[in-house]
């Protein structure tokens, strides 16, 4: 079984340029990365490859493999967009009691910079202890609905 909190760490580390599977035989997350590399299935390094000697590129093309042969094993994580960052700062927000700092922290995720200006304004308002646990929760709760909808065993 998977704990969630690892999981949970995985969903907030994870990044736009890379394609996050959790392995369901090993109960890890492997990454490939899909911006610096992509893979051909019908190419072959043959030891002609620019890329032959590169040990980033050999990862994450054995990693590639590994998942294209492998279709039940792993189960691709949510993207970075998926997982609704902007949405955990508003919830972290209405939960604030009304007032100033309430107020203060709404503005900050209006607009261009919000997610620097959310950070600004927590630090300012030293609530980054807050943040971080209530953000840390909200991984897990979305680690746990994951893991429901792909039947996949969680320890918490």
């Amino acid at each position: 079984m998977v704990s969630l909190k690892y999981l949970g760490e995985e969903f907030e580390n994870s990044m736009d340029e890379f394609d996050f599977w959790f392995d369901r035989e090993t109960e890890q997350v492997i990454f490939v990365d899909t911006y610096n590399y992509s893979f051909d299935d019908d190419d072959e390094d043959n030891g002609e490859s620019k890329h032959a000697t590169d040990k980033e590129y050999l990862y994450n093309k054995n990693n590639d493999r590994l998942i294209k042969n492998n279709p039940g094993r792993f189960v691709q994580l949510p993207s970075k967009y998926e997982l609704h960052e902007w949405q955990i700062m508003s919830d972290f927000v209405e939960e604030m009691p009304d007032g100033g700092p309430k107020e203060d922290l709404r503005d900050s995720i209006q607009g261009k910079g919000a997610f620097r200006n959310f950070r600004f304004m927590v630090e300012r308002l030293y609530l980054l202890e807050n943040w971080y646990a209530f953000k840390s929760a909200a991984y897990r709760d979305r680690a746990r609905e994951w893991c429901e909808d792909n039947d996949i065993a969680y320890t918490e």
